[in-house]
């Protein structure tokens, strides 16, 4: 089933978070494919937030992110990046809408400082 034309509603927001989150537990090897998966999971997070405005917002961010595989690899070579994915879910998945908004914040953070310092190192 794709996901890029479709409407939240179509899904189980918890079955595509598991899934998204499980893919990303065992990254592929080819980069490409790696950095659709971690968009993959970022759209599950947006779709579970069941707000159409920021769907759009994200459909059009995810494009680009889709095909930046930089950001990607930068992410993933940081240590705890899956964890801070992790927590976000976990806190879906408790309905836990505080621990998710600061688990995500923290992950904002984290990839903020990652992409300053890499732009100080250039």
């Amino acid at each position: 089933m794709k996901t890029d034309s479709a409407h939240p509603e179509d899904f189980a927001p918890e079955a595509i978070l598991d899934q998204a989150l499980a893919t990303l537990r065992h990254p592929a090897t080819d980069a490409h494919v790696r950095q659709r998966e971690h968009v993959a999971l970022h759209m599950a997070i947006v779709l579970a937030a069941n707000n159409r405005f920021f769907t759009r917002l994200w459909s059009s961010f995810a494009t680009f992110m889709r095909e930046s595989p930089l950001v990607a690899e930068r992410t993933r070579a940081r240590e705890g990046t899956f964890a801070l994915h992790e927590a976000v879910v976990e806190a879906i998945r408790r309905g836990d809408a505080v621990a998710a908004e600061a688990a995500m914040r923290r992950h904002m953070q984290d990839t903020a400082a990652m992409l300053d310092d890499d732009a100080t190192a250039s």
